[in-house]
């Protein structure tokens, strides 16, 4: 942690707590911005440009190692600009040097440096370092640029022309015109881990994209295998020491092939992702423990994560935290020694014990464990010859003592800014837990509206977004990731509460996207054409552990043409669809937000047009039914929208079930109601 007794540089004006966290070091460094761009070309210096968050535990070791150091800072300032940037404010910039990094090195990760020349385009790379490697590496990249610079600039040109060539995207006119699932399926089935679920394989992402793919494809074409395979992977991760049983949520990642032991930081586009995924999971195995998993998570958030005064979503908690010496220590506000359970639970001990492996399977590292379960309560009850309901009380009376105990623990740090794409994401996650398995938790759906306003809120005239919200400061322009995540946010809004005014602005974003961020093809860039600062306008497609904005954009494009906004938004997700087609057959693994936009154009899709003053509460009763591939659409009076013409009565709710404009005759019953997976 930044160390107060410096002077500060000009970080000390920036909102960014990562920033922040930098404003103290010798460093001097400067935020990136065009004016110091400008001064870079100027003066004919090169850049240092260093990139992380707030939540990175490398980051900060690189900090108290190299940042903090005099040395370091001296020969810096001496023969660099030197630039920090927080990757969570400037994904884009982020982008741009992480494909660098990987162009050059074959790897990424954060902290991740790069050196450029004056005008941006980089030519050196690396991660962490420690002080001494990273001491030697400046100086022998200093001594090649003096001695040799038309080497330096030959390198830098072709890294650029790769760079720039990593943002073609094409599809050959041989390419089938549709996916095949079957194959795509088998892809997945062969890299996902049959014991512990996931991908096989360690560090282990939960990757909630692909388990929401894969449980999309369950419903529609339902079979064995990958049924349990999905259950499996769920299940493990919620046992898994990834997440917390204490207070809920879950860790960035596993370090491990086994769930076992995490990367404690925790972000905010995880838990939202993986909360909606639990909700809908929750429905269509009927597993308890998953509405467990996303009642624990859905209160984590609400107490952690959500500004109660704007109801926008913070970004992460750092991995670190003080320990009982006072040092900051990565986990220790998780984990336990046994000494202190046995003290702490008392006659609980030996069932939490058996429960969570106080043993040695749980144990980490120093005497600590990290929690985590290999089986069922009712697995429990049977082994022991106890009630199984003797067992779940002797659990939660032992993890709320536990929570008790964190109380007296500092809290991981918390990186405060308010990211639009995030509080997208979480409002999205909010909503689905309400809708699919929470119904008796009305706060949660009061949480999910007030993060849906504060999307709607702050669109500005044009139809445009800013990314970045701490305090009353909002500096930065918004990247498709949040236009994308926006306008899916206030689609599922309006599912949650029928409000039209979300619509409208979703049809308002979508028209400023276009406007903006249209490419000479199908997609779309990740910055807009207001953007000046960058040596590359980039394309992002890859589903990662956030969906590419691009297939996010275009399945929002297919649910505003299912919502009656133009015949056009189809034809443009086909397109955006079939620009990747090449991309996706060969590589199914890395698209699979695309594979969910497949399986939308390819398979029925449902319009559940309910209209009369019970629709809403017919809504609820549709909503007990999660449904992969459907829409709803509810007025409990006359509405202007297309959907709902001639359809009203004061007299009678009725339900139209629409495919493709062809729409059944009204259901007046909501039991009569059959969804439309189980037509298929």
């Amino acid at each position: 942690m930044a160390n107060d007794s410096h002077k500060a540089n000009d970080l000390q004006h920036e909102s960014s707590p990562y920033l922040l966290q930098h404003a103290y070091n010798p460093v001097d460094w400067k935020p990136f911005n065009q004016k110091i761009l400008d001064k870079a070309k100027k003066e004919r210096k090169l850049l240092f440009i260093s990139i992380g968050y707030s939540a990175c535990h490398w980051c900060h070791v690189m900090e108290s190692e190299c940042f903090e150091d005099q040395e370091v800072a001296d020969f810096l300032k001496q023969h660099f600009i030197s630039i920090k940037v927080d990757r969570e404010e400037r994904p884009d910039v982020d982008q741009i040097y992480m494909d660098a990094l990987q162009l050059m090195t074959g790897s990424g990760g954060w902290p991740l440096n790069v050196i450029c020349l004056p005008d941006g385009r980089p030519f050196w790379g690396a991660t962490y370092l420690p002080k001494e490697r990273f001491l030697t590496s400046l100086n022998q990249i200093v001594s090649i640029y003096i001695e040799d610079v038309e080497r330096v600039l030959e390198y830098a040109a072709s890294l650029s022309r790769g760079l720039k060539g990593m943002t073609k995207i094409t599809s050959e006119s041989s390419s089938p015109e549709t996916i095949d699932h079957s194959f795509t399926i088998k892809a997945y089935l062969e890299a996902l881990d049959p014991t512990y679920g996931g991908f096989k394989g360690a560090p282990k992402f939960m990757m909630p994209n692909t388990l929401e793919y894969l449980l999309h494809y369950l419903s529609i074409k339902p079979n064995a295998e990958t049924h349990e395979l999905i259950k499996t992977s769920l299940l493990r991760m919620g046992y898994g020491g990834i997440f917390d049983p204490i207070e809920g949520g879950f860790s960035r990642y596993s370090v491990d092939d086994r769930w076992h032991i995490p990367h404690f930081e925790k972000m905010a586009y995880d838990n939202a992702q993986l909360l909606g995924l639990y909700a809908e999971a929750y429905q269509y195995f009927n597993e308890p423990y998953f509405k467990e998993i996303a009642a624990k998570t859905a209160t984590f958030i609400q107490s952690h994560f959500i500004d109660p005064d704007t109801g926008g979503c913070f970004t992460a908690y750092d991995a670190d935290s003080l320990n009982a010496e006072g040092i900051f220590e990565e986990g220790a506000y998780y984990v336990f020694t046994k000494d202190e359970l046995q003290q702490q639970l008392g006659s609980n001990y030996e069932l939490f014990s058996l429960a969570f492996n106080i043993n040695d399977f749980g144990h980490w590292e120093k005497g600590n464990y990290v929690l985590i379960r290999t089986s069922s309560n009712s697995d429990l009850a049977a082994k022991l010859g106890i009630d199984e309901l003797e067992v779940s009380t002797q659990l939660e009376q032992a993890i709320q003592r536990l929570k008790e105990v964190r109380k007296s623990r500092a809290l991981p740090l918390r990186d405060h800014k308010i990211l639009m794409s995030n509080t997208a994401m979480m409002a999205i996650g909010l909503s689905r837990a309400y809708r699919f398995a929470l119904r008796e938790h009305p706060s949660i759906k009061e949480t999910a509206i007030k993060a849906f306003d504060f999307v709607h809120n702050r669109i500005g005239i044009e139809g445009n977004l800013l990314r970045n919200h701490t305090g009353k400061r909002a500096t930065l322009d918004g990247v498709l990731e949040d236009y994308a995540f926006a306008i899916a946010a206030l689609i599922e809004g309006y599912e949650l509460c029928f409000n039209e005014n979300y619509l409208a602005a979703a049809v308002k974003l979508k028209s400023y996207v276009i406007k903006k961020f249209s490419s000479e093809d199908a997609l779309f860039y990740y910055t807009s054409a207001n953007n000046r600062e960058l040596i590359r306008r980039s394309i992002e497609t890859e589903d990662n552990v956030i969906s590419a904005s691009n297939s996010v954009m275009a399945i929002n494009f297919f649910k505003l043409y299912q919502l009656g906004f133009g015949e056009d938004l189809k034809t443009r997700a086909q397109a955006m669809l079939s620009q990747m087609r090449d991309r996706v057959n060969q590589f199914p693994k890395n698209h699979s937000n695309w594979l969910r936009l497949s399986l939308l154009l390819e398979n029925p899709f449902e319009v559940t047009v309910i209209s009369g003053k019970k629709a809403f509460e017919w809504s609820d009763q549709l909503d007990l039914t999660w449904v992969s591939n459907r829409i709803m659409a509810a007025s409990e009076k006359y509405s202007n929208l297309d959907l709902f013409k001639d359809r009203f009565s004061e007299e009678q709710t009725s339900i139209f079930a629409c495919v493709e404009g062809s729409c059944s005759l009204p259901i007046t019953d909501p039991k009569n109601y059959k969804p439309i997976n189980a037509l298929l």
